[in-house]
């Protein structure tokens, strides 16, 4: 097909991109900075939320510079550089709950593929015209699912079994993440789905998800140090730093009468205590 008018963003949108790679790249700075004084067994979490910020941060620049997007069959503008920015950092914040509920790294390993298969069929989606577009769709909505199913099921139940502190952390990041995934696909129905709304429009809704899936959720996972530390093992910052030993009761940090559970059924999830 070829394209006599381009459905392209606005001036307006790319003023909310360059507010959303100022947020971005703004909390990758900060959280880099938090990491030079973290304990070393908690550098873990700030590694990963530095990578998906700076990556989305990255992305939002490339968007601006007038690179990384095409023409769909329907002459609509589809960054394409917002579904590689999605592929790396949406397994990278399931790699984050998975390490924050304590999940084996097998089963985190094969949710952050399907998360990968998750954006790849909705780029294949943004790229296809009639009923193979919302076969696409219906391919990237079902992983979605099992995305969601695994991270409310088996993932929750697993932060279940550490520290209260650790447990509503993940139940607070959980939400914050399922609550703006969901609102995903229901703007890509009306953008590149049906080209109902405007490129700009698009940019503005994509860039306040990427905001508060990425940023607000680094905020709030690593400003929470009596959780981190209990996770990592540590008893406190100030104690690391002082060459006080770290806490002896598993991965977790947590006793089983902290958790309110048996010890015997911490040592078949967790391990034996050391």
């Amino acid at each position: 097909m070829v394209c006599t008018t381009a459905y392209e963003i606005t001036a307006s949108g790319k003023f909310f991109m360059a507010v959303s790679f100022l947020i971005l790249g703004g909390a990758a700075v900060v959280f880099s900075i938090l990491a030079s004084k973290a304990a070393p067994q908690k550098r873990k979490f700030f590694f990963v939320t530095i990578l998906v910020n700076t990556v989305a941060a990255l992305a939002y620049f490339t968007m601006l510079s007038g690179q990384g997007w095409t023409l769909s069959p329907t002459c609509r503008q589809v960054f394409s550089v917002r579904y590689l920015d999605w592929a790396i950092t949406t397994p990278l914040l399931v790699l984050d709950l998975g390490l924050l509920a304590g999940v084996e790294m097998t089963d985190l390993i094969a949710l952050m593929g399907l998360d990968v298969v998750m954006v790849f069929t909705g780029y294949m989606a943004a790229l296809s015209l009639g009923n193979v577009k919302w076969m696409w769709f219906i391919f990237s909505s079902a992983s979605f699912a099992g995305v969601a199913s695994c991270l409310l099921r088996y993932f929750r139940a697993c932060a279940d079994l550490n520290h209260v502190t650790v447990s509503e952390l993940f139940r607070q990041l959980l939400w914050l993440t399922l609550g703006a995934w969901a609102v995903y696909p229901l703007i890509w129905i009306l953008a590149e789905g049906t080209n109902t709304v405007p490129v700009t429009f698009e940019a503005l809704a994509y860039g306040f998800l990427d905001i508060a899936s990425k940023a607000v959720f680094g905020g709030i996972l690593l400003m929470n140090q009596p959780a981190l530390d209990r996770v990592s093992n540590v008893k406190s910052t100030a104690g690391y730093q002082q060459g006080i030993p770290s806490g002896t009761y598993g991965a977790t940090g947590a006793s089983p009468q902290d958790r309110g559970s048996s010890s015997s059924s911490y040592e078949v999830v967790q391990g034996p205590v050391v």
